[in-house]
């Protein structure tokens, strides 16, 4: 089994995966270089489409003290909405669960 499949096997939560296996399938050292590269701040002063974005202060992913909101504020082209919940992009939640339990 090669090195890429067993670390994706063995990761034991999504940063993991992320520093083992996303990485360095995309060419990166680690998780810390990968996100660095593909972080949407690099790209939103130069966005020139009108741009929703909804933000959740709740998202498991998307860490809110990570979101570039001061970037996007600065952008006229963009609408930014931010909730206290809501999570990511609502697939985490079983939408018959009427208790809102997250399912990841």
């Amino acid at each position: 089994m090669c090195e890429i499949t067993s670390n994706a096997k063995n990761a034991g939560h999504l940063f993991e995966f992320e520093d083992k296996v996303r990485s360095k399938i995309f060419g990166y050292n680690g998780s810390h270089s990968l996100y660095r590269a593909v972080s949407s701040n690099v790209f939103i002063p130069n966005i020139t489409t009108p741009t929703f974005a909804l933000v959740a202060k709740d998202d498991p992913i998307t860490k809110y003290q990570f979101v570039p909101i001061e970037d996007m504020q600065r952008n006229p082209n963009f609408i930014l909405a931010v909730t206290e919940s809501g999570g990511h992009c609502d697939f985490y939640y079983d939408r018959y669960d009427h208790n809102n339990k997250r399912h990841y």
